[in-house]
């Protein structure tokens, strides 16, 4: 596309420079590592390269300039804050290459995505949902290239970047020497509503295709429905809407091939013995997922015989008959057809509630029907002889809207159950650590998959209450030029310990980040004499409802009256380029100013201020009066570690490590 016609489609504030508006621009480039140490890409020419240099709360795409200028990079995008700064000179010496002046540069990349888009005038093909879209996408690559030239995304492009410049593929589509017809298929992923608006505009799908939308990535959203919701946005001028009721990919890449115009016999033929570069198998796995919990719903001696309608699973008789022989043989009342029972993992396929009490025997497992639940109906199925002191299994959100009928589950005298079984999706949790008491009953929490079609289970539990286990709090303290008043540093240093023997949890992200962010300040300020007194506080106990915190505000070792400013620092360890903050009323002052050098110095995209609660350490200040903040980054992709084994080095994240210090010196600088 030449210059000048990507210059009309972002219409920029002004240009800078003299490179010609003739250019030929090929490739879009965010991120200079993807050029090679000596200045060349795979197809094309430096001078055929567009930069955007994209501002985000860790980096600043600006900042690359001249490094790529020197490779031989002539074209860039940057906004009017950044060429102002540090690159303002530099720029206006180089006059020979063009600088393209944007408000904002994703915004920028979208538009020019957006005007590409329209050019294009073949069939596209939009993909979301919650997972399986890669694989839906390289699945219809594989079938239809043979008819079609296919545009497709670049492994998993789905986000704000990551889908522009998926889309501006289609610039080179008119290069196809194939004389096929072009057909494009492109992911879109959100993960906050408001998001999907974007790539709608920059996609928009002539056929939709929405795969399995499950509870992944919850975090932003208030409920399933409204995911849902927020991702069929990217269909609203869509001919056509794909979905298979049972989320099976072979069937819903099945659809799409009928939408396209195919026949069965050409659908089956290439579903059966197409090879693809994503491995991929006919998937029976609902299928036999069916089987095993209608089996579990009879009697253990209750035999079952299965009559085979293979073609509506686009897949043949041999297959399927395999598939529900190899269900029956890997899953006998709990045990395999040798005789042995599948032993779970603990941290990985199950773990313990923190207060169940120590079990150990052979139990029934009974399942909940939850697509045609009757509390009166479990209660009179679990007074059966059969299923006496039997285990109940259940999705844990599915009891928690129902907790009305399943706390009875859970005290003696209620109910002969021996305990429950609560499903959660992989990572298993161990949900939280209120230790301070035993209940009646044992509580399991498992992987959907570790149960399903289990119709016994054996446990060997030992677990002891210590009812009066000593922790302690860690205090230091740096002298300040004054003792009048004071600063406090706060994080929790402990997590939810050890499951058995083996089985730790880290908490790398909760909380050895924001511990190992107080002690850098204690380190910074031991070498920067501070005006006031500094008290840094690792506190024990928080996971297990602010103990820590809770013991030193009733004994305190100076008058909390002194504090000026507390900062809690709890879950940093993610990427999130907003930071969450929660804000005691004494503390909105404090807070202001926070939000006025973030603006001025853009550590984070935005802070944003939520309601206080009794989540973390500041809580018990914060209602005693104390000016205080807790700083907090979650949501990004650490997130799906929390409170699980992985939590840990291995998945890690800094990003915000740096930004918080930043912020937090910033503000005791300027703080009156």
């Amino acid at each position: 596309m030449l210059l000048s016609d990507i210059i009309d489609s972002i219409k920029p504030i002004h240009l800078i420079g003299s490179v010609s508006q003739q250019q030929d621009i090929q490739r879009l480039l965010t991120d200079s590592r993807e050029l090679t140490v000596k200045g060349e890409w795979t197809n094309g020419r430096m001078d055929e390269v567009l930069f955007f240099a994209l501002l985000t709360n860790k980096n600043d795409g600006a900042k690359y300039i001249p490094e790529l200028y020197a490779r031989g990079v002539r074209a860039f995008v940057l906004t009017d804050g950044q060429w102002l700064t540090a690159n303002s000179q530099w720029i206006i010496d180089h006059d020979d290459a063009v600088f393209i002046v944007v408000h904002d540069v994703l915004a920028a990349l979208q538009d020019l995505a957006a005007y590409v888009r329209s050019q294009f005038k073949g069939t596209v093909i939009g993909i979301t949902g919650s997972n399986g879209k890669t694989v839906v996408k390289e699945w219809l690559y594989q079938l239809l290239k043979d008819d079609y030239h296919v545009i497709r995304s670049p492994k998993s492009y789905n986000s704000q970047i990551g889908v522009p410049l998926s889309v501006w593929q289609l610039n080179n589509c008119a290069d196809n020497q194939q004389n096929k017809p072009a057909i494009a298929i492109f992911e879109a992923g959100i993960s906050q509503p408001g998001e999907m608006e974007r790539l709608e505009r920059i996609i928009r799908p002539t056929i939709g295709v929405i795969t399995y939308i499950g509870h992944e990535h919850d975090e932003n959203f208030d409920s399933l429905e409204q995911k849902r919701a927020e991702k069929m946005k990217l269909f609203v001028h869509s001919e056509q809407v794909i979905e298979d009721p049972t989320h099976q990919n072979v069937r819903t890449c099945a659809a799409v091939m009928r939408a396209l115009g195919y026949n069965e016999e050409v659908i089956t033929e290439r579903i059966l013995h197409q090879t693809h570069e994503t491995v991929l198998e006919v998937n029976l796995s609902a299928l036999v997922d069916n089987v095993r919990y209608f089996r579990s719903l009879l009697k253990p001696t209750t035999k079952l015989t299965c009559m085979v309608k293979a073609f509506a699973y686009g897949a043949g008789s041999v297959e399927v008959s395999k598939a529900l022989q190899s269900a029956n043989d890997q899953m006998v009342n709990g045990k395999s057809s040798n005789g042995k029972w599948k032993k779970l993992v603990p941290g990985v396929d199950f773990s313990m509630r923190e207060y169940s009490p120590g079990v150990k025997g052979e139990f029934p497992v009974y399942h909940v029907d939850t697509l045609n639940f009757d509390a009166d109906k479990m209660f009179a199925d679990l007074a059966k002889p059969e299923y006496k002191n039997c285990l109940v299994a259940c999705e844990f959100w599915f009891t928690y809207k129902h907790r009305e009928a399943f706390s009875r589950l859970q005290k003696n005298g209620e109910c002969p159950n021996a305990g429950l079984i609560y499903t959660w999706e992989s990572p298993i949790k161990f949900f939280k650590a209120y230790g301070h008491r035993v209940v009646d009953k044992p509580i399991v929490w498992v992987t959907p998959e570790a149960i399903k079609g289990v119709e016994r289970v054996r446990l060997d539990v030992d677990a002891k209450f210590l009812k009066d286990y000593e922790c302690f709090n860690v205090i230091s303290k740096i002298e300040g030029q004054r003792h009048d008043s004071c600063y406090v540093f706060t994080a929790h240093y402990d997590h939810l310990g050890n499951l058995g023997k083996k089985v730790f949890y880290a908490g790398a992200n909760d909380n050895a980040s924001g511990t190992s962010t107080i002690v850098t300040f204690a380190a910074y300020y031991a070498k920067h004499r501070p005006k006031y007194d500094m008290y840094f506080l690792a506190f024990s106990g928080e996971d297990a409802n602010l103990r820590g915190s809770t013991y030193f505000v009733e004994h305190p070792t100076f008058p909390l009256s002194q504090i000026k400013y507390l900062f809690n620092i709890d879950m940093i360890g993610d990427n999130n380029p907003v930071l969450y903050c929660e804000v005691s009323d004494e503390g909105i002052r404090g807070f202001n100013q926070f939000e006025k050098i973030n603006r001025e110095k853009h550590h984070f995209k935005s802070l944003h201020r939520g309601d206080l609660a009794a989540n973390s350490d500041h809580y018990v200040f914060a209602v005693r009066h104390v000016p205080c903040i807790f700083l907090e980054n979650e949501k990004g992709d650490a997130f799906q570690y929390y409170h699980t084994i992985f939590d840990n080095w291995e998945h890690a994240v800094t990003d915000s490590y740096e930004p918080v210090f930043r912020l937090v010196r910033d503000f005791v600088e300027e703080y009156k």
